[in-house]
C-alpha cells in the first residue's frame, strides 16, 4: 500500500505526517490537537470539541456546546440548521466544493466526516474517513466500507471485494455500479456519475468538475490501469498515433511510440494494444488484467496452463507430463 496508512481504532486517533498518517492513543475523555509538528492530547467534556482557539481558529456555536475551526482566506462561514459554522463541517456535515464556495452535506450515520484541505480528499473506509493525498499524479475515488483505495498510475482505484463492480457516490449517497473498462467515474457538481471514457476520450478537471473531452490532435491516450488519459502535446511530448502495432513508453517526462518487435509481444487490452518485454530469455505470462516475463532459459520450455503459462524442464526425449489437473501438456 506505498505510504496510505489505514485509520486506527477507537482508541487511537491517526493525524497526518508526511506522506503517510501515524496513530496516536487517545482514550473516550481525551482530543488530539496539533501542536508544534506533533499531536498530543487534551482533555475534553462531553459538550466540547476541544481545539486550540487562536489566530487560526475561531469558536462557533453549535447546539449545547462552542467548538473551533479554522477560518483562514479559504474558508467562510454559512448557516447550518440551527447554527454557524466555519467549513470544513463539523462530524455531523461532510463539506464539498462548489463554485468559490463550500457547502455541507450530511455523512452517513455508517461514517464518520473529517474535513480535507485542497491538497487531500476524503475517503471512507471502516467506520471512519482519512484523507489521501489528490495531486496531479492521482485521481481520487471515494469507496464505501467495503472498499478501500490504492494507488495506481496516475489514478486511484477501488478493489471491490467483487471484481465486477466500482464504487461511486451518487446524490450524495454511495452506491455500487457495474462499471465496465469502457467507464471511467467522474466528479461533477454535487454528484459523481460514469462516463464513458474510452480510448478517444479523456477526463479533465474544470472547476471542480470532471468532463470528457475528445483527443484530437493536440492529445494522445495513454493506457493506465483499467483506463485511459489523454496527455497533453508540448515541447515535452511527441504525439503520434499508436496503433495494434505500436506503444506508447515514457522517456525523460514524453510519451513516444515504439513498434512491437523481437523484443516485444503485443497484448491486446480494451480499445487498444500494449507491449510488455520478452526477449529471448522471457515469456510473457496472462494474470488479471496485466502481462508479466518469467524467465524461460535453454533448458525449459513453456506449457500453458489455465490462465498462465509455466516452464518445464527439456529431456532428451519428448516429454509428456500429466497434471494435477489431469491434462496432459504433449497435447496443449
Amino acid at each position: 500500500m506505498g505510504d496510505i496508512i489505514f485509520p486506527c481504532d477507537f482508541a487511537n486517533f491517526c493525524v497526518p505526517c508526511d506522506f503517510a498518517y501515524f496513530c496516536v492513543p487517545c482514550d473516550f475523555a481525551y482530543f488530539c490537537v496539533p501542536c508544534d509538528f506533533a499531536y498530543f492530547c487534551v482533555p475534553c467534556d462531553f459538550a466540547y470539541f476541544c481545539v486550540p482557539c487562536d489566530f487560526a481558529y475561531f469558536c462557533v456555536p453549535c447546539d449545547f456546546a462552542y467548538f473551533c475551526v479554522p477560518c483562514d482566506f479559504a474558508y467562510f462561514c454559512v448557516p447550518c440548521d440551527f447554527a454557524y459554522f466555519c467549513v470544513p463541517c463539523d462530524f455531523a456535515y461532510f463539506c464539498v466544493p462548489c463554485d468559490f464556495a463550500y457547502f455541507c452535506v450530511p455523512c452517513d450515520f455508517a461514517y464518520f466526516c473529517v474535513p480535507c484541505d485542497f491538497a487531500y480528499f476524503c475517503v471512507p473506509c471502516d467506520f471512519a474517513y482519512f484523507c489521501v493525498p489528490c495531486d496531479f499524479a492521482y485521481f481520487c475515488v471515494p469507496c464505501d466500507f467495503a472498499y478501500f483505495c490504492v494507488p495506481c498510475d496516475f489514478a486511484y482505484f477501488c478493489v471491490p471485494c467483487d471484481f465486477a463492480y466500482f464504487c461511486v457516490p451518487c446524490d450524495f449517497a454511495y452506491f455500487c455500479v457495474p462499471c465496465d473498462f469502457a467507464y471511467f467515474c467522474v466528479p461533477c457538481d454535487f454528484a459523481y456519475f460514469c462516463v464513458p471514457c474510452d480510448f478517444a476520450y479523456f477526463c479533465v478537471p474544470c472547476d471542480f468538475a470532471y468532463f470528457c473531452v475528445p483527443c484530437d490532435f493536440a492529445y494522445f491516450c495513454v493506457p493506465c490501469d483499467f483506463a485511459y488519459f489523454c496527455v497533453p502535446c508540448d515541447f515535452a511530448y511527441f504525439c503520434v498515433p499508436c496503433d495494434f502495432a505500436y506503444f506508447c513508453v515514457p522517456c525523460d517526462f514524453a510519451y513516444f511510440c515504439v513498434p512491437c518487435d523481437f523484443a516485444y509481444f503485443c497484448v491486446p487490452c480494451d480499445f487498444a494494444y500494449f507491449c510488455v518485454p520478452c526477449d529471448f530469455a522471457y515469456f510473457c505470462v496472462p494474470c488479471d488484467f496485466a502481462y508479466f516475463c518469467v524467465p524461460c532459459d535453454f533448458a525449459y520450455f513453456c506449457v500453458p496452463c489455465d490462465f498462465a503459462y509455466f516452464c518445464v524442464p527439456c529431456g532428451l526425449t519428448s516429454l509428456t507430463l500429466v497434471l494435477s489437473t489431469g491434462r496432459d501438456i504433449s497435447k496443449t
